[in-house]
């Protein structure tokens, strides 16, 4: 009986230590214009999109990322093109460029429903732009945010 017991408490320890998941979403500013980096989990995604992590391509993540998100500069739409992949671990590093320049910024609006379809998945949506830092926390509950500045 001490040995089902201490199973059971071992067991629940474990389930209790283990990861959330996240993906983080990080937009900046530089001298070539606006940019996003983001991290995505590799076996998430490929359970999602039904396709081997290995097999994910850059054009892949661009599909993904343009039905996935949305976002909005001045009530002005812009794209993303993914212009870098990287696959570390079991995470996908990728980076991408907004294609129209952004200027004199007063409103963003973003759409993220990345990876919703995982249990308790969160988005942390990092801006960094306007010399001001703002983190949110995008779910299920929570798929629009509007920042303005």
């Amino acid at each position: 009986m001490k040995i089902l017991l201490l199973l059971y408490f071992a067991l629940q320890l474990k389930v209790s230590l283990h990861d959330v998941p996240i993906a983080t979403f990080q937009i900046q500013q530089d001298g070539q214009g606006t940019f996003l980096q983001l991290s995505l989990d590799a076996e998430d995604l490929a359970d999602e999109i039904k396709r081997p992590a290995d097999k994910i391509t850059k054009s892949v993540l661009q599909q993904y990322l343009n039905t996935h998100t949305r976002f909005s500069f001045n009530n002005q739409q812009n794209e993303l093109l993914v212009t870098d992949v990287n696959r570390s671990a079991d995470h996908f590093q990728i980076k991408a460029r907004f294609k129209n320049h952004v200027t004199n910024l007063k409103k963003l609006e973003i759409t993220n429903t990345c990876l919703l379809t995982v249990a308790k998945q969160s988005n942390i949506m990092l801006v960094d732009l306007n010399q001001t830092t703002k983190d949110f926390r995008m779910h299920h509950q929570r798929q629009k945010i509007t920042v303005n500045y």
